[in-house]
């Protein structure tokens, strides 16, 4: 059975309990590792200025406190197999999400169609709760 490894444990330490309850369901099928949870002011700016985020402090849902969004990455992390991999892990989070009543948004179908051609931008690692229709790399 699959468990938290202690950076996961500490990234999920400031996670929404919603958003952890779905990624504690996805650990039981996939082995993964929780990378970020939340964010500060800092980290956030220089992700911006990296362009590894949209958006800068605090507008992104890894800035609240709880974090409503979590940076995923498959166990063990295969570059090969990565967009295959965290695709099937995006569909456990999103199910997972449906069946405990959340709204989970994946940073690889940002307007949830289904479609991950029509991104303008693809954060694959990226997963947060959707309830206000704002976006939060």
């Amino acid at each position: 059975m699959n468990v938290w490894g202690r950076g996961s444990q500490r990234n999920l330490a400031g996670v929404d309990l919603r958003l952890k309850a779905v990624c504690d369901k996805v650990l039981k099928k996939r082995d993964i590792s929780v990378i970020c949870g939340h964010r500060g002011r800092e980290e956030q700016n220089r992700f911006f200025d990296e362009g590894v985020s949209q958006v800068r402090y605090p507008d992104s849902k890894h800035n609240a406190f709880p974090s409503e969004a979590v940076d995923i990455q498959p166990s063990p992390y295969n570059e090969k197999t990565l967009r295959e991999d965290l695709t099937y892990i995006a569909g456990l989070m999103v199910a997972y999400g449906d069946t405990l009543g959340y709204d989970i948004r994946w940073g690889g179908d940002w307007n949830q169609n289904g479609e991950t051609a029509d991104n303008n931008f693809d954060d694959l690692f990226h997963f947060e709760l959707h309830d206000n229709g704002a976006d939060g790399a």
